[in-house]
């Protein structure tokens, strides 16, 4: 169960593991006749391994039956997982080893809601899309029955006024947003074919059948994720999701240059943003020229007013397309140590710096 101590908002069955039939193929599940989803019956053993008061941590132990076992045995998940909360930050931080020893299965992380009536809110590479469950009638749709997973980037979340819970992800995943309002992250899906002509969402191949019994994910796995609650407010800020996944995936990294000392004081480099709701999305070498490229991103519905700004003063700046070409100049402000853009409402916006 996850708690929200500002709002009162309770979440109960968070993150339970289970299992289900995948008679399919690499390319889209295919849901069997009559699925039998599986998940842990039996106590798991939680163990306090950081009682704070700046950590918090628990750590997680189970197993549970699962999909078809290797050469006859009984298919088996095990799991061992930390779950971690860290003083004065709204997310859980969670860890989780899994060893599968099963075959022909999907694994999900089901996380109910109890959110009826609105959409789910993903992340994309450069901003985010709000969408519906998947309804739809088999029957209207012959040649192929549309899928009700969906991919998202970094994050996947649903809110109602004050109730609203978000997932959040390195890279990218697949998910189920359900009309019961409850949310589904796909660990793993273990199937052993490239293409199969017998599935009941298509007739056909979708591709050259060939076995793949790599994809069947046998052995051990290690992945993060984390849970945060939010509101709906929040949610359609579009910069409070991309925010808490930076602090929960890009923490601060700190290294020794030996014997920089020689060279005398190290130079200046703080860049930052400036702009409510704007996404920082890159910092990286030019590609053809000298000089520094800064990328970021407005995922908001209306413009805003921007800025890069730095502690010492640089030479140039131009827009550029995101390839890096049609180059326009940018006005220095602050004596250089600022670069004014504006960015439209979705817009992606290329600086390159001299």
């Amino acid at each position: 169960a996850l708690q929200d101590k500002t709002s009162g908002e309770r979440f109960s069955g968070a993150l339970r593991l289970e299992s289900g039939t995948d008679p399919g193929y690499t390319y889209t599940y295919c849901p069997p006749k009559q699925d039998r989803v599986r998940w842990n019956r039996r106590s798991a053993h939680v163990r306090v391994i950081s009682a704070g008061p700046l950590v918090g941590a628990l750590q997680v132990e189970y197993d549970l039956n699962a999909g078809r076992g290797v050469n006859g045995a009984a298919g088996r998940i095990t799991l061992q997982g930390t779950l971690e909360l860290r003083a004065d930050s709204p997310t859980v931080i969670c860890t989780f080893s899994i060893d599968n020893e099963a075959q022909d299965h999907r694994l999900r992380f089901r996380l109910p809601m109890g959110l009826t009536g609105v959409g789910a809110l993903a992340g994309t590479p450069f901003g985010e899309v709000r969408r519906a469950p998947v309804v739809c009638d088999p029957a209207d749709f012959p040649r192929e029955t549309p899928v009700a997973t969906a991919p998202a980037h970094r994050f996947v979340g649903a809110a109602m006024e004050s109730r609203g819970l978000a997932l959040l992800a390195p890279g990218f995943f697949a998910y189920e947003w359900t009309t019961g309002g409850e949310l589904l992250f796909t660990v793993l899906r273990a199937v052993g074919e490239l293409s199969k002509p017998d599935l009941r969402t298509r007739p056909g191949h979708a591709g050259w059948p060939t076995p793949t019994p790599l994809a069947q994910g046998l052995g051990g796995t290690t992945f993060s994720l984390a849970l945060c609650t939010v509101d709906e407010a929040s949610l359609a800020s579009g910069h409070t999701l991309p925010e808490r996944w930076e602090d929960a995936f890009t923490s601060i990294e700190s290294f020794w240059l030996r014997d920089f000392y020689a060279a005398g004081a190290p130079p200046a480099l703080g860049i930052s943003l400036e702009g409510k709701g704007l996404v920082f999305s890159a910092l990286k070498p030019a590609d053809e020229t000298a000089g520094m490229v800064l990328r970021c991103y407005n995922p908001t519905d209306s413009a805003v007013e921007g800025a890069w700004r730095f502690d010492t003063a640089i030479r140039s700046a131009e827009r550029v397309r995101a390839d890096e070409r049609s180059a326009m100049p940018v006005g220095l402000r602050r004596n250089g140590r600022e670069v004014p853009f504006m960015a439209k409402a979705g817009e992606i916006v290329t600086i390159r710096i001299g």
